[in-house]
């Protein structure tokens, strides 16, 4: 008995070690990637060095974004844009947390003493989907006692294009509630002590003000699931912590932020304007395959029907909201960060449930073949959604999903990476210039130069550094067809007979005549 105690020991700390090390390979490996990063990545990067260095949540690049989209350029071409004047950003800097409620960005940024900010937020985002399959198994190991359920239960989770996709994905604090979420549903469905719950309350909060929504919704929904006479006053704790949270929302929603993504749009105005949806291209398709690939995760929900009804209701705003389809398909996006987290646990009682009533051979409704059969069709479908996301290209192809590992590899072996070519790239333009770039650009400049969005401020910046198939007849190889011809470079001040091209990345350098 001893040994068999012992050899159970090894077992799990080897375990748990092999994810550590796996946990930081992957991380380590996805920040030194680099090169496929975009403004977003730049904008938080930006934001958690701010409030390290203390001038707070701001950001440059996050101010020259938002100012392309306010004022409607993002829409329209540069043939346009030239005809019209283009308006820079009214401030150089613009605040983040009046966008989102991302304080959890204040909790990150001490990580930087250590780290730099691309790799503490990399750091971040893979132990939140890491820490979440960790917490599921845990979870069902703890109702079950059984080491076989807690593995059988994995593999619905990772081939969840949610959590497959998502954790290959750019860093937005939003995904770190697919752990936070589900350790606060963990530990209110377990009666944990109220402070306990509370702190994870704020932790959620923190993350932004939908995520205290989502948290809100489940601990007010919670009585409903489980109503035991014992449990009275711990249903009565979380009531309050859940009506909390939804006013702590709303307050941010209504009388701090300004975004304008919560002007309307995302969801139907009435019934018959998401009706009205099914008629737009791909959007019924685009349910239909979201559905399916959430499908296993909903049948063994329904074993606790209530719960299942909560992660419908949640994962509604995905099915009526639209913002060209990503938040269906986009599995990359951090569009799948909030409903995933209560239909994984959601799926995770169910599987304790019914894993019970097959080990129960009294209970004749779920006898021992019904339950296999369900867990194998319920797995069938997981593997068959996502080789179908797989093929279809919506998740990443089989070369960026073991780029991290490949890239690390090449860093213990001083190879050259994206980041070595950052830093390269970087070096070509003096230290507090002005760049007029695309977000690619900017996500590589950003911590050296002031930049704005191409072609706002092209008059007046000291470089353009834009894709070289955008410039015609200047010097460029290859097939490219772009929209910016040699005249338009000379009006502008620029030396389009002497770029600079990084071919690895497409880009091109461009500075100004010199006296």
């Amino acid at each position: 008995m001893k040994l068999h105690s012992l050899v159970t020991k090894i077992v799990v700390i080897s375990a748990f070690i092999c994810v550590i090390c796996l946990w930081l390979i992957y991380s380590i490996g996805m920040d030194a990637i680099q090169l496929n990063r975009m403004g977003d990545s730049a904008i938080f990067e930006q934001v958690v060095e701010n409030i390290w260095h203390g001038k707070g949540a701001v950001s440059n690049v996050f101010a020259a974004t938002q100012n392309f989209i306010d004022r409607g350029y993002v829409f329209k071409p540069l043939r346009i844009l030239d005809e019209i004047k283009l308006e820079a950003a009214s401030a150089h800097e613009r605040d983040m947390l009046s966008f989102h409620a991302y304080y959890i960005l204040y909790a990150i940024a001490p990580l930087l003493k250590f780290v730099s900010s691309s790799l503490a937020l990399s750091l971040m985002q893979t132990f939140s989907y890491f820490g979440m399959l960790i917490a599921a198994s845990f979870f069902i190991f703890q109702e079950t006692r059984s080491k076989l359920a807690s593995f059988l239960f994995l593999p619905i989770i990772f081939f969840s294009p949610s959590w497959y996709g998502g954790i290959q994905g750019w860093f937005y604090p939003d995904r770190v509630f697919l752990l936070a979420g589900f350790l606060l549903c963990y530990l209110s469905y377990r009666n944990a002590q109220w402070w306990l719950i509370a702190l994870f309350a704020v932790f959620v909060a923190l993350i932004n003000e939908r995520a205290a929504l989502i948290g809100g919704i489940f601990l007010l929904y919670l009585p409903f699931v489980s109503f035991k006479k014992d449990e009275i006053k711990q249903h009565w704790i979380n009531i309050l912590i859940g009506l909390i949270l939804i006013a702590y929302a709303y307050i941010q929603k209504t009388y701090i932020l300004s975004n304008i993504y919560y002007g309307g749009g995302y969801l139907p105005s009435s019934l018959s304007d998401y009706l009205s949806r099914f008629l737009l291209d791909g959007f019924a398709k685009n349910t239909l395959i979201f559905m399916i690939s959430n499908l296993a995760m909903l049948l063994v929900s329904f074993a606790k029907p209530r719960l299942a009804f909560l992660s419908i209701a949640i994962m509604f705003l995905n099915i009526a909201g639209n913002v060209g389809g990503a938040e269906k398909v986009g599995w990359t996006t951090h569009y799948h960060s909030y409903y995933f987290p209560i239909l994984a646990f959601s799926a995770a009682v169910g599987f304790i449930s019914l894993y019970k009533k097959y080990l129960d051979n009294k209970i004749n409704l779920y006898n021992t073949k019904s339950i296999i059969f369900l867990y194998v069709a319920c797995l069938t479908i997981t593997l068959v959604q996502f080789t179908y996301n797989f093929n279809k290209g919506n998740l990443p192809d089989i070369n960026r999903t073991i780029a991290p590992f490949s890239v690390f590899d090449d860093l213990i072996n001083n190879r050259s990476t994206g980041l070595t070519l950052r830093r390269a790239i970087a070096t070509e333009f003096p230290l507090a210039s002005s760049v007029s770039t695309d977000e690619a650009g900017m996500a590589l400049l950003y911590d050296r130069v002031s930049v704005d969005y191409f072609p706002v401020s092209a008059s007046t910046s000291d470089y353009l550094f834009i894709p070289c198939s955008r410039i015609q007849n200047a010097g460029i190889t290859g097939n490219g067809v772009g929209d910016i011809s040699q005249d338009w470079l000379l009006k502008k001040g620029f030396d389009g007979g002497n770029i600079l091209h990084f071919d690895s990345i497409g880009k091109c350098l461009l500075g100004r005549f010199k006296n």
